[in-house]
């Protein structure tokens, strides 16, 4: 994924396009941002006109892990119409795969 338009650091309400699997562009929009608690929200919408109605909201957080080995925990909740949280899931599985190792 590529994200362009985009503050590096996020901020409630900012706006910009992300280029993701198979060359799909989607124009999203930040939600909540939490720095201290490690969690931040985003819509997303087909940058084609074509299916404006089609959106899909994303709930990303990071949690740490107590004990000696320490590491963190991620999870994303994915809210939308079935077939596009369906047709995401894999991709964002693999994409949290390749930033997060066991």
């Amino acid at each position: 994924m590529r994200a362009t338009s985009l503050p590096e650091v996020l901020v409630p309400g900012a706006r910009g396009e992300v280029s993701g699997p198979l060359g799909v562009r989607v124009h999203a929009q930040v939600g909540h941002v939490d720095h201290d608690g490690r969690s931040w929200s985003w819509t997303v919408r087909l940058a084609r006109p074509a299916l404006p109605r089609v959106a899909l909201h994303l709930e990303h957080a990071v949690a740490g892990r107590a004990g000696a080995a320490g590491g963190a925990v991620t999870s994303l909740v994915l809210t939308g119409h079935p077939v596009v949280v369906l047709a995401y899931a894999l991709p964002a599985r693999l994409a949290l795969g390749r930033l997060v190792r066991p």
